[in-house]
């Protein structure tokens, strides 16, 4: 399986869930709070600690400033007089007391004059280890939670971590493979063999191929920390051909009991073209990701039969409803508007990680509208179930133009069809524009027409008998 497409499949999932903490100064600042320790392993009291970057090419006097937690009980440590950051340096600030709470922190940096110079969170954190919140490289403007780099550049820790020689040497794995960690299993297809690196697993049709010839199709599973996959700069130089993948389908669904996500993708890139057909699923620690491609869509029609085996045979334990622990991971709020349609009410969810506002529905246009605010998230995702209001094809406007960044997702185990739509840390405006309002018509017009048109059929066969 090539680089691409296993990029590919990344953002495809990762276009469901990009939502990280957001720091409401810009990462342009000069000093900027980059790392936060709320939960160490142990007494909490003299472990807990702030690390603070400079982002400027000159040495910065930070002497008597202050830094405030402000959930539950407020308390304000002041830095000691003297201290100096370094240009692109870092500075770890404690206290000998607990000052830091493990839920909904929000930490403010104020210098010696009171001025606020960066507020960030709220971050939460109940693992009681040596994990902290910290931006994705220094002075970026997203956050991940990883094993701590305090004191140290924090894009040290986002990338992937190496690999001892005999962690990644290939292995040739046919039959059933397992991973003792995730509790995952499958069987491949006869014929099939494959290769494992760390707990992943990459397969091929008739052997591993280590030549320059590109095979015809792979099934590859990805066993990845559900925390760290929402990491960026996985993807960072590498946009040109994930760019030029669209999704043809997409549904929640169930698998062997599990519910997951199901996204068909098919890219058109500066290399060639491939088809995927993937899964997803979530447990309590990872994101399981199996899939299947192909290099053209007759290889994709040829070997689809043996995924369809492999899916058979798949189990994964601890799987949790996918769409439901999503929204956990990105906490999004659930709303429901109720709309009138002539003689009915029907409803519209809205499921956001930002406030959603000015819900309206324009039934002479045939569409919806609201406002939504993103003023404390990085990345906002949205989805809209207009199944019962608003029939499709569906255009959807972001500030009165076009929006690119949606997915259209349906979901077998409820009839939802949903909207989902990602957008940056602004205010905006969505309208989503259909066909056709459901009902078009009241029950009681209905009734009419059906009337009238029974009526025209026995005219037309009293006609008919009259000839």
């Amino acid at each position: 399986m090539s680089r691409r497409y296993l990029l590919s499949i990344i953002s495809a999932i990762l276009l469901l869930a990009v939502s990280l903490p957001y720091s409401q100064v810009s990462a342009a600042g000069e000093v900027l709070i980059n790392e936060i320790e709320l939960n160490p392993s142990g007494t909490d009291a003299g472990s807990e600690m702030v690390e603070l970057y400079n982002n400027s090419s000159s040495p910065v006097d930070i002497g008597g400033w202050t830094l405030s937690s402000t959930s539950g009980r407020t308390v304000v440590v002041t830095i000691n007089e003297g201290t100096t950051i370094d240009p692109e340096g870092h500075v770890v600030i404690m206290a000998s007391s607990q000052w830091l709470d493990n839920e909904n922190e929000i930490i403010v940096l104020e210098d010696n004059n009171g001025r606020q110079v960066d507020e960030v969170g709220p971050f939460s954190d109940e693992k009681n280890d040596e994990r902290t919140w910290q931006r994705v490289s220094d002075g970026a403007g997203n956050w991940i939670f990883k094993n701590n780099t305090l004191d140290l550049p924090n894009s040290t820790s986002n990338q992937p971590s190496p690999k001892e020689p005999e962690d990644i040497t290939p292995s040739g794995i046919t039959g059933t493979y397992s991973d003792p960690e995730s509790g995952l299993s499958i069987t491949l297809p006869e014929g099939w063999e494959g290769l494992t690196l760390g707990s992943n697993l990459i397969s091929y049709p008739g052997g591993l191929n280590f030549g320059d010839e590109e095979d015809p199709a792979s099934i590859t599973v990805l066993i990845l920390n559900r925390e760290a996959i929402f990491d960026p700069s996985n993807l960072e130089n590498n946009t040109a051909d994930v760019d030029s993948c669209v999704n043809s389908s997409a549904e929640y669904t169930t698998l062997n009991g599990m519910n997951t996500i199901h996204l068909i993708h098919d890219c058109n890139g500066s290399t060639g073209q491939s088809k995927s057909d993937t899964y997803a699923v979530i447990t309590d620690d990872n994101l399981i990701i199996v899939s299947y491609s192909a290099t053209s869509a007759q290889n994709y029609d040829e070997y689809s039969d043996d995924f369809a085996s492999v899916l058979e045979s798949l189990r994964i334990p601890n799987s949790e409803n996918f769409r439901d622990a999503l929204a956990s991971i990105l906490d999004l709020k659930t709303t429901v508007h109720k709309v009138e349609l002539k003689d009915t009410q029907a409803e519209v969810k809205i499921v956001s990680s930002s406030d959603v506002s000015n819900f309206a529905l324009i039934t002479e246009k045939k569409q919806i509208s609201f406002d939504i605010d993103n003023s404390k998230t990085a990345n906002t995702v949205t989805q809209i179930s207009i199944q019962d209001v608003l029939e499709g094809p569906h255009t959807v406007m972001v500030d009165g133009s076009e929006a690119k960044d949606v997915l259209f997702i349906g979901d077998r185990t409820t009839g939802e069809r949903i909207i989902q739509i990602n957008t940056d840390n602004k205010a905006h405006e969505i309208t989503i524009i259909g066909t056709k309002v459901v009902p078009e018509f009241s029950i009681a017009t209905i009734g009419i027409l059906g009337a009238v048109i029974g009526a025209m059929v026995v005219l037309e066969r009293v006609k008919a008998k009259r000839k």
